[in-house]
């Protein structure tokens, strides 16, 4: 599966097998996560397993009774240490650069499961202390998300998206090229790009017409005055 495709395929998976993931691809999801962009490279990331499904029913409790995530048969539950972060780049590197980093990660650990043949799910509704009790995270640790992994037993569908020219602006707030003269998007550098590519292709067809009707007409003049 390429890039491309691992993207525009990955869904939500909410509904999940009753069958074990081999233990190697769990760590492959899970070293991809270290590949992420960090700010400095200062990489602040915790991982925490968990396979127990008493505290994997406990942590859906945690997380809004989302139920669904205890037949996940892995949470992988994403922590960042913020002090870590914070001697190099203060305030703004705990409140900015830190869930960058992580949220990086996380997309990384989720294409990486795809890639796989598996299928999770980026939670990120719970009771932050709840969770911190149940994996026994220290105070100056900040929980970010609970990953669930499995294989997955539904194919959902494509959420609509919008289009390219609908988030997409040049130089400025509402820049564009030119103002948008149809549905399709006329500003859009690609479609003018192929409307100026298809008008130099119709003047060499048009050239071409020309020689060879003057290049007959003369034909036929020589041949009337011979």
């Amino acid at each position: 599966m390429d890039i491309a495709d691992c993207i525009r395929t990955r869904r939500s998976i909410r509904k999940y097998k009753k069958k074990d993931i081999p233990w190697d691809n769990v760590v492959e999801i899970m070293q991809s996560a270290k590949y992420a962009p960090f700010a400095g490279n200062v990489m602040n990331l915790k991982l925490v397993v968990v396979k127990n499904e008493g505290k994997r029913k406990a942590i859906a409790e945690a997380c809004s009774q989302q139920y669904w995530m205890q037949d996940a048969p892995i949470h992988i539950v994403v922590v960042s240490e913020p002090e870590k972060i914070e001697r190099y780049y203060g305030t703004r590197g705990v409140r900015l650069y830190s869930i960058q980093g992580i949220a990086a990660a996380i997309e990384n650990m989720l294409l990486t499961a795809h890639s796989l043949g598996l299928g999770a799910c980026w939670v990120g509704a719970f009771d932050e202390e709840e969770i911190r009790r149940l994996c026994n995270f220290p105070e100056h640790i900040d929980v970010h998300a609970v990953v669930t992994i499995g294989y997955a037993d539904e194919a959902p569908e494509m959420p609509p998206k919008y289009r390219i020219e609908h988030y997409m602006f040049f130089e400025k707030w509402w820049g564009r090229i030119e103002p948008t003269k149809t549905g399709i998007g006329m500003w859009s550098p690609y479609v003018k790009r192929g409307v100026t590519q298809t008008g130099e292709m119709i003047k060499k067809a048009v050239g071409k017409v020309k020689g060879k009707f003057k290049k007959k007409e003369g034909k036929k003049y020589n041949a009337e005055h011979k």
